[in-house]
């Protein structure tokens, strides 16, 4: 996957739609109207794996925050069976 997406005027997006799709296949395409990026298409197995690091980096996030909320007052540890419910109550909002 390339790093820097690849730019299509919106109107060649309009015009030959075939074809800025097909240039999917090579990375992201950045679509660009008056020379400003308006839109990112990217390919919808890419969006998935996007949406699915982004969930595991939240969760990650929330882990290190409450370690580091225990480090600071550990009087507020849970119990297994509430971090638990915490959690799945974090991944439902996240899904």
């Amino acid at each position: 996957m390339r790093l820097m997406p690849q730019t299509e005027a919106i109107s060649n997006f309009k015009n030959r739609c075939e074809d800025v799709l097909t240039k999917l296949r090579q990375g992201p395409v950045l679509l660009m109207q008056r020379s400003q990026p308006a839109a990112v298409l990217i390919d919808p197995e890419a969006w998935n794996q996007h949406v699915v690091e982004m969930r595991n980096l939240r969760l990650l996030l929330l882990y290190y925050k409450r370690r580091e909320a225990v480090r600071a007052d550990p009087t507020s540890m849970v119990s297994d069976e509430e971090l638990e419910r915490q959690l799945q109550a974090k991944i439902k909002a996240l899904a």
